[in-house]
């Protein structure tokens, strides 16, 4: 590890030690192995840095011990954020699509509701119009305008009447296009499919002498097909 890689035991130390013993005393660590071991081993022991080296170790131990019991503390605390993380984008995203949903919705209605709204004020102009026309009128009938003033003033509010009523028109066909288009469109995809079609039955056949329509118990004549005439498969019914 780096840190005993910044931390080498200086060698000049041990060998100023071992200049402390005589001959003897060193031949005895040479030689004695019950003995000798234990004495290298209690030097190394007591040696500054080997102490200093032993020291860092066990506070390095400690603070790491430390640590994992706090992680360990903390990982139900962990779990449940991490749950609660999942559970807000699960609905962060069906927010977002009932958001989408619902703003498509709303532009759709915006527009019909703007249609919707200019096509009721345009049928209030029309019958606005209409009325003043109709006011106009009355009043040239009760002699309180002259010819020309009924004539300048009537023409110009039926011409304006005629207009809005033509727009009008034109307004509601488009709006009616609109919603029968919209109504049309498929809603889920899940839907239950149509009742299946029949062929429509076959055109009654009039040579064969039969009635185009069903017999009714009614004594009134219908039009029963005449013998006498087949240039017309009808005989003129007589009523009574």
């Amino acid at each position: 590890m780096s840190y005993y890689l910044n931390n080498d035991i200086d060698n000049n130390t041990f060998a100023h030690t071992l200049h402390r013993f005589s001959n003897d005393e060193l031949k005895t660590l040479i030689n004695d192995r019950e003995n000798g071991d234990a004495k290298i081993d209690e030097l190394i022991k007591d040696h500054p840095q080997i102490k200093k080296l032993e020291s860092d170790r066990e506070m390095l131990i400690a603070s790491n011990k430390s640590l994992a019991e706090y992680n360990v503390s903390r990982e139900p605390s962990y779990r449940q954020m991490r749950q609660s993380l999942v559970n807000s984008h699960k609905e962060t995203n069906d927010l977002k699509r009932e958001v989408e949903s619902k703003k498509s919705k709303l532009e759709e209605i915006n527009r019909q509701t703007s249609l919707d709204t200019t096509l009721a004020l345009l049928q209030t102009a029309a019958a606005e119009a209409e009325e003043e026309s109709d006011t106009i009128a009355n009043k040239f009938l009760a002699s309180e305008l002259t010819l020309d003033e009924f004539l300048t003033q009537f023409l110009d509010k039926r011409k304006l009447s005629h207009l809005r009523r033509i727009k009008t028109e034109k307004l509601m066909e488009y709006v009616r296009k609109n919603q029968s288009s919209y109504n049309q469109m498929p809603t889920t995809s899940n839907a239950t499919p149509p009742y299946p079609l029949r062929p429509a039955p076959p055109p009654p056949s009039f040579g064969a002498q039969m009635p185009p329509y069903p017999m009714v118990a009614n004594p009134a004549p219908i039009g029963y097909p005449s013998a006498a005439n087949t240039d017309f498969p009808f005989s003129r019914p007589t009523f009574r």
